[in-house]
């Protein structure tokens, strides 16, 4: 399932800490993101950074999908008089993921919030599927069951789709700052060709998807290389994801994160240690990137859910 799936983001347990607060930044990604939240009332996420009453939105139980590059969103944990059972499980895949699976164009889903997992899988499979998963006890087992079920759709899919769109992802960092022209010619297409292949298996174009992926990819070495002995500089990211220079860096990092790159590094230093499961490594495998949050006091959690609500 590599070729689909980008990386897998799960927590199982209990939040002992009872405390409102911020938790996270969620950037924006290429990447379609089916989440399943199987408790909710955890958290709230406020849109755009903006925290005026009508721009906030709590997270109930359910499934969510996201399609195509959105704007950063806030994640604040809710205050709570006592501990509370947490189980979530995030699923990013590959653009063209949506087309080759499940026959659905992804230029009929950007922009949209309100789209449940039902509406791309079906309502029966996916009460079936949230069924499965929340009967595991651990984020391995989530891992398993759902590509169990992402094969058995797969072998139903009879129609054949070009893997043309992955060429892109697997070379993508060395083309990250490539003209339109230079894509082309590497892949042996013509430009025009390139352009609308593109846009019509991932809806978004080859341009921002190379401007989101340079960002993912500073947003990664930012983090291996802040707390090591030898971390990099601004400049040296800059030339290594791509950018023509620091400003070109800065003002794109700027556009995705809502704040600058010296900004970000002085944030993650203050904040090392929060539970950050919505940020995505660009290098992780779909078979190993079980990122694990801080540590959970974990238990069996029984609870009666009706998984038809999902």
């Amino acid at each position: 399932m590599s070729h689909y799936i980008h990386s897998y983001t799960s927590s199982i347990g209990t939040l002992q800490d009872q405390e409102g607060k911020f938790l996270a930044r969620a950037y924006p990604t290429i990447m379609t993101q089916f989440i399943f939240e199987f408790f909710g009332e955890t958290n709230e996420i406020h849109m755009n950074g903006i925290l005026e009453k009508d721009e906030r939105l709590k997270v109930e139980s359910g499934t969510y999908v996201k399609v195509g590059l959105h704007s950063w969103i806030d994640i604040y944990r809710l205050p709570a008089k006592k501990a509370r059972a947490e189980k979530f499980f995030k699923v990013d895949l590959y653009p063209h993921a949506l087309l080759e699976i499940f026959n659905i164009s992804p230029k009929e889903l950007i922009g949209a919030w309100d789209i449940k997992l039902a509406d791309i899988i079906g309502a029966s499979t996916t009460s079936l599927l949230c069924k499965k998963l929340w009967e595991c006890a651990t984020g391995k087992q989530m891992v398993d069951v759902f590509e169990h079920h992402m094969t058995e759709i797969l072998l139903k899919n009879t129609k054949k789709v070009s893997h043309y769109p992955f060429s892109i992802f697997s070379k993508m960092n060395k083309w990250s700052n490539a003209s339109s022209v230079e894509v082309a010619r590497k892949m042996g297409y013509s430009e025009r060709w390139v352009q609308k292949k593109c846009h019509d298996m991932t809806g978004m174009s080859l341009k921002q998807m190379q401007g989101n992926l340079r960002f993912l990819k500073a947003l990664s070495i930012i983090h291996q290389t802040l707390f090591s002995q030898n971390p990099k500089k601004l400049t040296h990211i800059a030339s290594e994801c791509g950018y023509y220079d620091q400003a070109h860096f800065a003002k794109d990092f700027k556009k995705y994160a809502g704040v600058s790159p010296m900004q970000y590094m002085y944030h993650l230093m203050r904040s090392s240690n929060q539970y950050q499961i919505y940020l995505c490594d660009i290098h992780s495998s779909a078979s190993k990137s079980l990122h694990s949050a801080k540590s959970f006091s974990t238990q069996k959690i029984i609870v009666d859910l009706d998984f038809n609500t999902f």
